[in-house]
């Protein structure tokens, strides 16, 4: 089998910002706080809290136009993002089953891994699955540990480089479109795409200076700008991720060189000062 590879060059967040520690989650210590759509996977690991939750476009309240930017032509004719029903597979991993999947009764793998794949065999039904990683304070993802997959399992890694600290990434009328570049819930940023990720294997992060307290990863989605693949074949589970955390942060980090700037000044008058005395 080819493997394909394409990393997605991100400007770091942050560089400035002192190392604290560095976690560990593995997904089966976590705890689902209940069985349905909009439930959650909660853990905590070296001083921070993490909130695991599931989306995926199953709504047709913002268009019938179908996911535009699709590559392929084939889109979803339901693009608005809403929440879904995390699973616990054990070994396995964290599936998602969406609302059409728990409404029409399409939940034999591999439509209970995070996929893209079509519904029902709907040719043009493509709900595109992804897990929000929440944070309680800025980390870095240095990899995921990837359990169970199918088929192509190519996948998508976005961080939030926006300016609201407790936002409402997915209302009511949010395609995935809308959440990159200057979208209507813009703010994210696409910092990784992996083809043909094995599995039961450990998947490296390529930017490790990139700190965010929200992070996605799902099914590969050719909206998010990246590279040009197929669609409607992708499916794995996800067993757990590393992080690294940053020692004074709460939010995300911007790298602010005028400030910096300004504070090595102050700092060199001080030395001068100093010296002088």
């Amino acid at each position: 089998m080819i493997r394909k590879l394409a990393l997605v060059s991100l400007m770091a967040l942050s560089t400035t910002s002192v190392l604290a520690g560095q976690q560990t989650w593995n997904f089966n210590d976590g705890h689902l706080s209940g069985n349905n759509a909009g439930n959650t996977l909660d853990l905590s690991s070296g001083g921070v809290t993490l909130e695991v939750s599931a989306w995926a476009s199953t709504d047709n309240g913002c268009n019938n136009n179908g996911q535009y930017g699709n590559g392929t032509g084939s889109g979803d004719p339901d693009p608005c993002i809403r929440d879904a029903k995390i699973n616990n597979f054990n070994s396995y991993g964290i599936g998602i089953e969406n609302r059409d999947e728990t409404y029409n009764g399409y939940t034999n793998a591999p439509q209970h891994a995070i996929d893209n794949i079509k519904n029902g065999g709907n040719s043009n039904d493509l709900d595109y699955e992804m897990i929000l990683l929440t944070f309680s304070e800025a980390v870095n993802v240095s990899g995921f540990n990837i359990g169970w997959t199918h088929s192509d399992s190519d996948l998508s890694i976005l961080a939030y480089n926006g300016s609201n600290q407790n936002p409402d990434f997915f209302n009511g009328n949010t395609r995935w479109a809308d959440i990159v570049g200057n979208g209507t819930n813009g703010g994210w940023d696409l910092v990784q795409e992996s083809g043909d990720v094995d599995d039961y294997s450990t998947l490296n992060v390529s930017n490790g200076t990139l700190f965010s307290r929200y992070w996605l990863v799902g099914a590969y989605n050719d909206v998010f700008g990246g590279t040009n693949w197929s669609n409607s074949n992708d499916a794995f589970k996800l067993k757990g991720l590393a992080t690294v955390s940053h020692e004074d942060t709460t939010g995300p980090v911007n790298s602010n060189t005028p400030a910096v700037l300004a504070l090595m000044g102050m700092f060199l008058l001080l030395m001068g000062y100093r010296r002088k005395a």
